[in-house]
């Protein structure tokens, strides 16, 4: 099994940590504008900006959470296997017969047939069912999360 090359903290740092930033940034320094600052109060003024900064880090949320509610259900539904899943499974081969379902591939090879679950060893659940969650990638889908950046 291979880790990520990109870690979840640099993956939060770059998809919400950074946006957040942008955000308070430029609520505090571009909202309203100068020619609006120069007709509000200070007061009107403060509310404003608190009233941007308050909406851009709703949507932020909003799409971080949509997004991983979508990615994780397609994950869970479609379910395509990751190119590391028979070393994820570790198959005992002795019981290749026990495991077999049907017939297919057998005129080709004696080896080339369809198998179960019951031939992998793996005690860990956990890491099996990872195996099956390669499509899509959560890493390039979370990357998609900032307001107004096309995928």
């Amino acid at each position: 099994m291979v880790h990520e090359t990109i870690s979840s903290t640099v993956l939060a740092v770059i998809s919400i940590v950074a946006p957040a930033a942008i955000i308070f940034l430029v609520a505090v320094l571009a909202i309203p504008g100068p020619a609006a600052s120069r007709v509000l109060s200070r007061g009107q003024l403060l509310r404003r900006k608190l009233w941007e900064w308050n909406s851009g880090w709703l949507g932020l949320g909003l799409s971080i959470t949509t997004t991983l509610l979508i990615v994780s259900g397609m994950k869970n539904l479609i379910g395509r296997p990751r190119p590391d899943l028979l070393s994820r499974c570790l198959p005992d081969l002795a019981s290749l017969a026990g495991s077999t379902v049907g017939g297919y591939g057998q005129d080709i090879a004696d080896r080339w047939v369809l198998v179960n679950q019951s031939i992998c060893t793996q005690p860990d659940q956990a890491i099996m069912y990872d195996g099956f969650r390669s499509f899509p990638s959560g890493h390039a889908s979370s990357m998609c999360i900032p307001p107004g950046r096309r995928c």
